[in-house]
C-alpha cells in the first residue's frame, strides 16, 4: 500500500512539472511572438515613411529636403551628393559593402529628377584572405558589387601590407597610396568610407578611415609627389556614422533615433564647432587631420531584399551569426552619412 501511495505522488509531481513546462513554453512563445509583431510593425511603418519621403518634392534652400529615400538636414544646397557625381566607396574587406553600406549603394544607383549619380566605384583594400579564402571572396565581391548593386567598377588592392586580420596593423601611408592611385584613375568627386570608429570597431575599418583622411590631408597640403591637387579636385569625404551597440540592432526602429540625433547635432553645430573640432582631432590624429561634422544625410532602403541578395553572394561568409546581423542590424535598412571637413586649404597652411 505504501508503494502504491508513493507511485501516485510521483505521478502527480510529474503531471505538475509537465504543466509548468507547457505553461513556460506558451509564455515564451507569446513573448517571442509579441516582439516579432512589434518589430514588424516598426519595420513596415518605417518603410512607409521612407516611401513618403521619396515622393515629396525637393524644397530648395530650406531645412526640409528629401532626396528619394534619403533625407538631408543641411539648410544649404551644397552637398556633393545632390548632383551628378562620381562616388568612390573605400572598404576594408569583401562583404563590407553589403553588411554596412547597402542602403547607400542602393540609393546612389537610382536615378530621379533630384539626384543622378551615374558612376559608383568600390575600392576594397584586402581580399579577406584571413582564412585562406581570398580568391573566392574576391569573386564574391565582384558579383555583389557589379551584378547585385550594379556598380560601375570594383578594385581589390590585395597588398602584402593590407592583409585581413584583427591583429594586422595596416600602414596609413600604404592605404593613402592605394586611395591616391584610385583617385587618379577614377577622378571621384566624393569618397565614402567608415568613420573613425569603423562601425564594428574592427581595426582594419578604423585604419581605412585614417588612411583615407591621410590622403586628403596630404593632397590638400600638396605633399604628394608629382601630383598637384587643388581644392576643386580633392574629393569630399563622407563617412558612415557608427551608432551605439543598443541602436545597431534596433533595425527599423532606429529610424526616429537617427532623425532626432541628426537634427540635434545640426542645431548645436553652430554653437559647438570649436568643441567638436577638438574632440574629433583625437580620432583622426594619426592622419594629421582636423575634422568636424558639417552636414549629414540619411539613406533609407526601399528594397531590403537587395542587401540580403548581396550578402548571399558572399557564400563563404553567410553563416548563422551574420544572418542574424543582417536581419536585425540598422545598417541593412538605414545609413547615416556625415561629411568630413578637413583642415584649412593649402594656401592657409604654414609651410
Amino acid at each position: 500500500m505504501a508503494f502504491s501511495t508513493s507511485s501516485i505522488k510521483t505521478s502527480a509531481t510529474n503531471n505538475n512539472n509537465n504543466g509548468e513546462y507547457v505553461y513556460l513554453n506558451a509564455l515564451c512563445s507569446c513573448g517571442v511572438a509579441s516582439v516579432v509583431s512589434l518589430y514588424s510593425c516598426y519595420y513596415y511603418y518605417s518603410r512607409y515613411k521612407c516611401e513618403r519621403f521619396a515622393k515629396e518634392e525637393e524644397t530648395v534652400g530650406t531645412q526640409k529636403k528629401c532626396l528619394f529615400s534619403r533625407r538631408s538636414y543641411s539648410k544649404e544646397k551644397d552637398s556633393s551628393l545632390d548632383k551628378e557625381k562620381k562616388v568612390m566607396l573605400v572598404i576594408s574587406h569583401p562583404d563590407d559593402e553589403a553588411m554596412f553600406f547597402g542602403p547607400t549603394l542602393e540609393s546612389l544607383k537610382k536615378t530621379t529628377n533630384v539626384i543622378t549619380t551615374t558612376k559608383v566605384f568600390c575600392i576594397c583594400l584586402s581580399n579577406g584572405n584571413a582564412s585562406g579564402l581570398g580568391q573566392t571572396r574576391a569573386k564574391e565581391l565582384k558579383k555583389s558589387t557589379l551584378e547585385v548593386f550594379k556598380l560601375d567598377g570594383c578594385v581589390i588592392a590585395d597588398s602584402e601590407d593590407l592583409q585581413d586580420g584583427m591583429e594586422n596593423a595596416w600602414p596609413l601611408e600604404e592605404i593613402a597610396n592605394v586611395v591616391h592611385e584610385c583617385v587618379q584613375h577614377y577622378s571621384p568627386d566624393v569618397i565614402l568610407t567608415f568613420d573613425e570608429r569603423g562601425v564594428s570597431k574592427h581595426p582594419n575599418h578604423v585604419q581605412t578611415h585614417r588612411g583615407v583622411m591621410r590622403f586628403i590631408v596630404e593632397a590638400k597640403l600638396g605633399a604628394i609627389p608629382n601630383v598637384e591637387y587643388t581644392e576643386e579636385n580633392v574629393p569630399e569625404v563622407w563617412v558612415l556614422e557608427t551608432t551605439p551597440f543598443y541602436r545597431t540592432f534596433m533595425g527599423a526602429m532606429d529610424y526616429w533615433a537617427s532623425v532626432i540625433t541628426t537634427t540635434t547635432r545640426k542645431k548645436k553645430g553652430s554653437k559647438n564647432t570649436s568643441n567638436e573640432s577638438s574632440n574629433s582631432n583625437s580620432s583622426s590624429l594619426a592622419a594629421g587631420a582636423s575634422s568636424t561634422s558639417s552636414s549629414s544625410v540619411m539613406f533609407c532602403s526601399r528594397n531590403p531584399s537587395l542587401v540580403l541578395e548581396a550578402m548571399r553572394t558572399h557564400a563563404t561568409q553567410w553563416v548563422w551569426y551574420r544572418k542574424l546581423y543582417v536581419a536585425f542590424s540598422r545598417y541593412s535598412l538605414l545609413n547615416t552619412l556625415r561629411r568630413m571637413d578637413v583642415g584649412p586649404p593649402p594656401s592657409q597652411q604654414e609651410k
